[in-house]
């Protein structure tokens, strides 16, 4: 018996999860299923697949954006930008030291 998800044979029967849907029937290992079921869990569990194919006329609805509270984000990226333009301009101003060393060095050897 192999595993729908990861296609490994599965030796531990006790650790399988069949579908219970009637069209379906695939057998999933523990580890594709991210959890160990409960045997009362075993026989209403349905696979990935059919579970989300399911009518979800129950589910809840998300409340509107009124109810939601924002937290202000920290401008991260505005401080790095000018952590980086800082760095840029040491650099800059370093290059340039070293071009007029350079232009020195080659004057004083012709």
């Amino acid at each position: 018996m192999k595993c729908t998800g990861c296609l490994k044979p599965i030796r531990d029967s006790a650790g399988i999860s069949k579908c219970t849907s009637t069209a379906c029937e695939k057998i999933f290992c523990s580890v594709c299923i991210n959890a160990p079921i409960l045997t009362a869990e075993r026989k209403i569990w349905k696979c990935p697949e059919c579970s989300v194919a399911q009518k979800n006329s129950l589910t809840p609805v998300r409340g509107g954006s009124e109810n939601v509270t924002r937290r202000k984000k920290q401008d991260s990226v505005g401080s790095e930008m000018t952590q980086l333009t800082e760095q840029l301009r040491l650099l800059t101003s370093e290059l340039c030291s070293v071009k007029t060393k350079l232009d020195d060095m080659t004057q004083s050897i012709s």
